[in-house]
């Protein structure tokens, strides 16, 4: 097969050189034309990547957290981070609580990150919503639904809760072994009562007990151990229930020495009692845990809080409260914000957190990773199993407390029965809610 090749005469050659010079011609037109703009969009370009280079290099987050024994971790865990992201500062303080978060809010000051517990319903109107950050995030969905609901307004889900404080009851193995009283693997309130009884011993006969067999704190509790304090909405009080009526009274019975089982007032806090061994049982925190490890010079151990039968059911609480981590809603620095929260709430710091003690974690895989392998007390579960019973507790947006009105104080003095002075009290409260429910619809 023979290849031919075409052969281009002088007319040929001429007409492709009319054809390139005139191409030439307009691209050279063009160039002339576009050239100012691609200049200033090669400075504009120039400009902002000096600009991200300096913001990079000059960027403070600011985080305000809880203190306390985490000062140490927490200030690991912020260099941590600008380590992870050159350029970024995290400044960290542990204020006294929500007024001088108050205060740098109304100073123009606001943190970007930061800690709160009940006091969270003080800032319902500035804090960003979290609801995506759960959304993506596997880990954070292990957070059970009834402690998320409880960080959510109108809707939203405004405080991210890293960790719970739970109550449990402590108890001296050693007294109880002295009074020949053992700790049932389930237990009333009933049972609470008469095994105190056989606890409180006046063991040198001069007609009073050097030893008690229980001392409670935290009386607020008594007011949610049927039933959460308020609706989801926040728009109806519940205190006014059967359950929490007879829990209210039966801690006041207590208290007043009805039994004469319970402590007297002005004698020591329960904790200080309980390590002292002048004290069989007290319900505490699970934040003391190392207190006791560290202080208490006998066999101790914890168990769920006793059941309470009111009109042939049964109730069962815990002292609840959260703490979390919340974002200001008018942080300029949202994305910085939001991956520094993600960080806080991985499961490597999570871990850490849980490490030194003091909270339940509120993801199960950390707790299984590291809460529930603590040695001591040996029924360490009791502290997770209570959030089986997860009540929403008394702290609200409207600010109303139940000592509100004097209510509380005529139980907890004998002068009025829970069955009289508690449904009062939750009209009371109510009326303080539809007022605040009204002011904010103005």
């Amino acid at each position: 097969m023979m290849l031919r090749i075409r052969r281009y005469g002088a007319r040929d050659v001429m007409h492709h050189l009319v054809l390139w010079t005139n191409a030439y011609k307009e691209a050279s037109i063009m160039f002339r034309r576009m050239f100012p703009f691609i200049c200033i969009s090669m400075i504009a370009m120039m400009f902002m990547g000096l600009s991200g280079l300096a913001l990079a290099e000059n960027v403070e987050l600011i985080w305000l957290h809880s203190g306390g024994n985490r000062i140490e971790l927490f200030e690991s865990m912020a260099r941590e981070f600008e380590r992870l992201n050159p350029g970024v500062t995290v400044k960290s303080s542990y204020p006294s609580y929500s007024d001088n978060i108050k205060v740098a809010i109304a100073g123009g000051a606001p943190p970007d990150v930061m800690w709160l517990g009940n006091g969270l319903w003080e800032f319902i109107d500035v804090l960003m919503p979290l609801d995506n950050i759960v959304a993506k995030s596997p880990l954070m969905r292990e957070i059970p639904a009834a402690i998320l609901q409880s960080h959510k307004w109108d809707g939203k889900l405004i405080g991210m809760p890293f960790g719970v404080n739970t109550h449990a009851f402590y108890y001296n193995k050693e007294l109880f072994a002295e009074a020949g009283v053992t700790m049932p693997k389930d237990w009333t309130w009933d049972d609470a009562i008469n095994m105190s009884k056989k606890l409180t011993r006046d063991t040198n006969s001069d007609g009073t007990p050097e030893v008690w067999g229980i001392q409670l704190s935290e009386l607020s509790h008594s007011s949610y151990y049927a039933c959460d304090s308020y609706t989801a909405d926040f728009k109806k009080v519940l205190i006014n229930h059967p359950g929490n009526i007879a829990a209210i009274q039966m801690y006041a019975d207590l208290i007043l020495g009805k039994y004469g089982v319970h402590v007297p007032s002005g004698q020591g806090d329960s904790k200080t009692n309980l390590i002292a061994g002048r004290l069989a049982m007290a319900p505490r925190g699970v934040f003391e845990i190392s207190d006791y490890v560290n202080n208490a010079n006998f066999d101790w151990d914890v168990t769920l809080f006793p059941k309470l039968k009111v009109e042939g059911k049964e109730y069962r609480s815990s002292w609840y409260s959260t703490e979390s981590w919340c974002i200001y809603k008018d942080t300029k620095k949202a994305d910085l914000a939001i991956r520094f929260l993600e960080f806080l709430m991985s499961k490597e710091n999570m871990v850490k957190i849980s490490d030194i003690g003091g909270v339940v974690p509120s993801q199960a895989s950390v707790a299984q990773a590291s809460f529930l392998k603590i040695k001591k007390p040996a029924n360490i579960r009791a502290f997770t199993d209570a959030l089986n019973w997860w009540k929403k507790n008394t702290a609200n947006p409207a600010g109303i407390t139940i000592t509100d009105g004097g209510y509380w104080s005529q139980v907890y003095s004998g002068q009025q029965p829970a069955a009289n002075a508690i449904p009062e009290l939750a009209k009371m409260m109510q009326q303080t809610l539809d007022e605040f429910w009204a002011n904010r619809s103005k």
